[in-house]
């Protein structure tokens, strides 16, 4: 059977994967890779909650004299920034190869192609949900506290999970054919990184003129809304959060 019989809709309807079988299916699938995972054991999940803490440090030492001197709370502004991003980064990678790891048993079997796809990239979110808490730690801390406006969070990271489970559809479906994405898509993810807001605040370095340009990127509009409704306990600036809300769910719905 070629790759092309794998991804074959002949037999399977496009929504097929959000029925009630396959949802028990894909709890049954990320809690099973879950297990699997270094994140279940003590260390794994002990190196989850270091890594961004030693990531926004060496951040930290770098940055907070110069580009963070104008940021308030540059600190949480750096956590967030991370968890986000590395969200993101690691979905979309453990996404990419889903496909590839698992394909003598799709071709084998009438379970959707999806449910791979997204079990891989809720394994991740299961551990970010841990980073969450410890924001929620680190907020309460540091007198920040935690605003009304923090229920807005869940919306926001159903948009990052729409963006990193459709990218993940459609790289995983082309590293079937394609050896070298895996390059492509890390060498894209190390420029993103730096087009992301991830460790300095874009008002005082991007011209407003060309800012639209910037706005572009969904994943930047997200961290925008994520610190908006946690640090700022403010309300997200709406246009950006419609646009990305609109690019989140037509990329999603197109990637199936």
């Amino acid at each position: 059977m070629s790759e092309t019989k794998l991804l074959s809709r002949r037999d399977i309807k496009t929504f097929d994967f959000l029925s009630d079988r396959y949802l028990n299916l894909i709890k049954e699938l990320t809690l099973s890779r879950f297990k699997l995972s270094e994140q279940s054991t003590f260390l794994g999940f002990l190196w989850t909650l270091l890594y961004p803490i030693l990531s926004v440090l060496i951040f930290y030492m770098l940055f907070s004299s110069n580009i963070g001197s104008h940021v308030e709370h540059f600190g949480i502004y750096l956590f967030i920034g991370v968890i986000s991003w590395n969200l993101f980064s690691n979905t979309t990678s453990r996404g990419l190869g889903s496909l590839m790891m698992t394909r003598e048993i799709l071709k084998n079997s009438s379970i959707p192609y999806e449910v791979v796809v997204v079990s891989e990239v809720l394994v991740r979110f299961i551990s970010f949900i841990f980073e969450i808490f410890a924001l929620f730690a680190l907020l309460l801390l540091t007198g920040v506290g935690v605003q009304e406006m923090i229920l807005l969070l869940p919306f926001i990271i159903l948009l990052e999970f729409m963006l990193a489970v459709s990218i993940s559809f459609i790289l995983s479906c082309l590293n079937l054919f394609f050896s070298d994405i895996g390059y492509i898509w890390s060498l894209t993810l190390n420029i993103m990184f730096f087009t992301t807001p991830v460790f300095y605040d874009p008002i005082y370095l991007i011209p407003e003129s060309v800012s639209w340009l910037y706005h572009l990127n969904p994943m930047a509009n997200i961290m925008y809304a994520f610190r908006d409704v946690t640090l700022y306990g403010r309300l997200p600036n709406m246009e950006m959060l419609g646009y990305t809300f609109l690019f989140c769910t037509i990329s999603f719905f197109a990637s199936l």
